[in-house]
């Protein structure tokens, strides 16, 4: 009877621990999901601004022609 208190409160434990590290992988993959889509974002950004000023220099020159 003691040993089956002891098995079943063994297993719970295992079963806590288990959860804890499921929770903890979670976590960690969470973290990663949102630092890439930061680094992502931070990407877009320099697109976007690459874009903008080549559109500039675009519009210098034709400025430059018309004169």
């Amino acid at each position: 009877m003691v040993e089956a208190i002891i098995g079943a409160k063994l297993g719970e434990e295992a079963a806590e621990a288990e959860v804890q590290a499921e929770v903890a992988t979670i976590a960690t993959s969470a973290e990663a999901v949102e630092k890439a889509e930061g680094e992502e974002q931070v990407e877009l950004k320099h697109d976007v601004k690459n874009e903008l000023e080549q559109e500039v220099k675009a519009g210098e020159e034709v400025e430059k022609e018309w004169e």
